[in-house]
């Protein structure tokens, strides 16, 4: 081995950040999730981050807005809170007093989104590729992981659009997705129904048609069994995002500490 040799350094594999696929992957999908598929890195970064920042973005936002209304005294007390007694009501206010701090505004909400986009792109990667291997597909859990990662787009879009709302109306969005459907009357089943509506969107119906499309580009399973397996982890994600909806309200039925949910 000559000197040159010795000397002349290893390449090393540069990461991309695929910054210039966001607008395409979800305006010009097929194409760019041809080369999602291609690539034979993890590529899922850039999506994932990018959501993470936007999602920020809005608990920022909603977090400077519920401080504006507590400043202002725009306080939601429970119906029956004159008949509560003066130590209820003492417990109540100073609940308030806490829920509404920096830790509870920004901190916390910070944290649980952050999970939730996390948790929810495992659960939907790791699940849809557990589905396709058990119906025969063969493709590796990097790529399913991607192509997961890149049809959660539309949610950042999503978040995007939310904040636009949050800025300039100075108020909170109040029945996101089609919750506003939902039946008012108290019980688990209509609390369960409510927040299954919180999920259907027009963003949720996009980030379905981007992860059949990535199936589908697969090439290793019949679009039958490709449409079923997408359809099964979305119910089965959707399902167990109505877990800490409903936690929180019995929760809330239980104790008059009802700013913490």
């Amino acid at each position: 081995m000559t000197q040159a040799e010795l000397t002349t350094p290893l390449p090393t594999a540069q990461k991309k950040t695929h910054i210039d696929w966001v607008l395409s992957a979800l305006f010009k999908p097929k194409a760019t999730f041809e080369r999602i598929l291609q690539d034979h890195q993890s590529n899922w970064s850039t999506p994932i981050i990018l959501l993470m920042l936007v999602t920020m973005l809005q608990v920022v936002l909603v977090g400077m807005i519920s401080e504006d209304a507590s400043l202002s005294g725009q306080v939601n007390l429970p119906p029956s809170f004159q008949y509560y007694t003066p130590e209820q009501q003492a417990q109540l206010e100073k609940a308030l007093a806490v829920s509404n701090g920096p830790v509870f505004t920004y901190v916390f909400p910070t944290i649980l989104s952050m999970g939730k986009i996390l948790l929810g792109w495992l659960l939907v990667g790791a699940g849809l590729h557990l589905l396709l291997t058990l119906m025969g597909g063969r493709s590796s859990s990097r790529v399913i992981m991607n192509v997961a990662a890149w049809a959660g787009l539309p949610f950042a879009v999503r978040e995007v659009v939310q904040a636009c709302y949050l800025l300039l109306s100075q108020d909170l969005i109040r029945f996101p997705g089609l919750s506003g459907f939902a039946p008012v009357e108290v019980g688990t089943l209509n609390l369960f129904v409510a927040e299954l509506l919180k999920q259907m969107d027009l963003y949720w119906i996009w980030h379905i048609a981007l992860l059949m499309l990535g199936v589908r580009l697969l090439k290793d399973l019949s679009a039958v069994k490709a449409i079923l397996s997408v359809v099964v982890i979305q119910l089965l994600a959707m399902g167990l995002q109505t877990l800490p909806g409903l936690l929180a309200g019995q929760l809330g039925n239980l104790t008059i500490i009802r700013p913490f949910f």
